[in-house]
C-alpha cells in the first residue's frame, strides 16, 4: 500500500478555488422550531418548520416529538416558499418518520436520514431539484403528515445549515 499526502478536496490540491464551506470554514445558521400538532389534523397537512435560503448547506437536523398515536408517516423536504407554496421534494430530507413514539432530548432522529453520504454537501437548491439557472432565493423546510395519527403532540426540529 502506498502512504498519500494530499488535501481531500481536488480543487484545493490543484490549486483552484473551492467552497469555503468544504476547506476553511463557514458561517453556521440554526434553526429552532416547536410545532404543535394538533388531534384534527389530517394526513397530508404540511407544517412550515423555517425558511432557508437556496445556497445553505444542510449538515444536521434533529427532530425530537410527543408520541402521537398512529402518526406513522412524516417526511421533511422543501416546498416553494409561502403557505400553499408547491412541493419541490416533500421527503429530500427524511422519508417516513413515525411520530408515535416520544423521542426525548437525546433520542433524536435524524432528520437527514434520507440523504446519503454522498450527497452531503449539496445545496438546498440542489435537494430541490433545481439548478443554479432556476433555483429560488430560499425555500420552505417542511414537515409533512402522510400518516397524520389520532392525537396532538408537539414536535422540535433543530437544524445546522452552513452557509455555501
Amino acid at each position: 500500500m502506498a502512504v498519500v499526502d494530499l488535501y481531500t478536496n481536488s480543487n484545493v490540491e490543484v490549486g483552484k478555488l473551492s467552497n469555503s464551506a468544504f476547506t476553511t470554514g463557514a458561517e453556521i445558521k440554526g434553526i429552532v422550531c416547536v410545532a404543535e400538532l394538533a388531534a384534527a389534523d389530517s394526513n397530508t397537512s404540511v407544517y412550515r418548520i423555517a425558511r432557508v435560503g437556496a445556497n445553505m448547506i444542510p449538515i444536521k437536523i434533529e427532530i425530537n416529538n410527543d408520541a402521537i398515536t398512529s402518526g406513522t408517516d412524516y417526511d421533511l423536504g422543501l416546498y416553494k416558499i409561502g403557505s400553499g407554496g408547491l412541493v419541490k421534494d416533500k421527503d429530500c430530507f427524511a422519508d417516513g418518520v413515525s411520530m408515535a413514539s416520544a423521542r426525548v432530548m437525546g433520542a433524536e432522529v435524524s432528520g437527514l436520514s434520507a440523504v446519503g453520504i454522498e450527497d452531503m454537501g449539496k445545496k438546498v437548491y440542489e435537494y430541490a431539484g433545481d439548478t443554479i439557472g432556476d433555483k429560488q432565493t430560499s425555500y420552505d423546510l417542511c414537515l409533512t403528515a402522510n400518516v397524520a395519527g389520532t392525537a396532538g403532540g408537539t414536535v422540535l426540529v433543530r437544524a445546522l445549515f452552513v452557509q455555501g
